[in-house]
């Protein structure tokens, strides 16, 4: 049983790795494609199979907090950053809209934590947020019951902004 459970552990890390390998994009440094590894200047993050990784895996809290936890690390290298920044309105439907019940909120933390590396990404984030808000708001601006009105959306949508104004 114990060497069963440790090939099922080494699988985990292989595919783990092997995704993490997969979305890793070489930026050219303008040599063209016979420089090597060593020598290249820049590495990139393919934000958009991350994202869609996230978005296939939303189930799975285990697998968002790991990517999540990856980004994060990574945030602070600017080829990473603005794909982050790309992605910011798939990334916060994503926060906004999942319907899991998870133990800890790994994507709202996500981007509170970016949001600490660039004024202008909470900036960005913040406005996302303030549409969701009025969106699912329960009355609209007139007063009438708001037809799209969304308990769960409309809380979190707080929640969040609060969390940011922190």
């Amino acid at each position: 049983m114990g060497t069963n459970q440790s090939s099922t552990s080494s699988l985990s890390a292989e595919y783990r790795e092997s995704l993490l390998t997969s979305v890793f994009l070489d930026e050219d440094d303008g040599e063209g494609q016979g420089v090597t590894r060593s020598r290249r200047k820049a590495k990139a993050i393919d934000m958009e199979k991350m994202t869609m990784i996230i978005w296939s895996f939303r189930e799975q809290p285990e697998m968002v907090s790991f990517i999540s936890n990856f980004l994060a690390k990574y945030s602070g290298e600017k080829l990473v950053f603005d794909g982050i920044e790309f992605y910011l309105p798939q990334l916060a439907h994503m926060i906004i809209h999942l319907e899991v019940d998870w133990p800890s909120t790994t994507l709202e933390q996500f981007a509170l934590v970016i949001s600490q590396h660039s004024l202008h990404f909470a900036l960005q984030f913040n406005w996302i947020l303030v549409c969701a808000l009025q969106d699912y708001q329960p009355e609209t601006s007139g007063g009438e019951v708001n037809p799209t009105y969304n308990e769960l959306f409309y809380t979190r949508c707080i929640k969040l902004l609060q969390n940011m104004e922190r």
